[in-house]
């Protein structure tokens, strides 16, 4: 969810965070890519109960839902 409360879904999330950079006052490239995508990732086990120190928001963003796995593959 976006700081406006617009839900955006999201199937690659390094892709979609090296696209979309500047939605987060963030040079392009794959450093910034990375940064948000731990960001992300943060919430994300925030919400799995697996984070030691919690965090719900990146940048004023955040998760609807938990993010689902795909199963490994092979």
């Amino acid at each position: 969810m976006d700081p406006s409360g617009n839900e955006i879904i999201v199937r690659n999330l390094l892709l979609w965070a090296r696209e979309n950079t500047e939605r987060f006052g963030k040079p392009p490239g794959d450093r910034s890519a990375i940064q948000i995508a731990s960001g992300f990732e943060a919430i994300a086990a925030t919400l799995r109960g697996t984070r030691k120190t919690p965090s719900m928001t990146y940048f004023g963003w955040t998760l609807k839902d938990v993010p689902e796995v795909p199963p490994p593959e092979g």
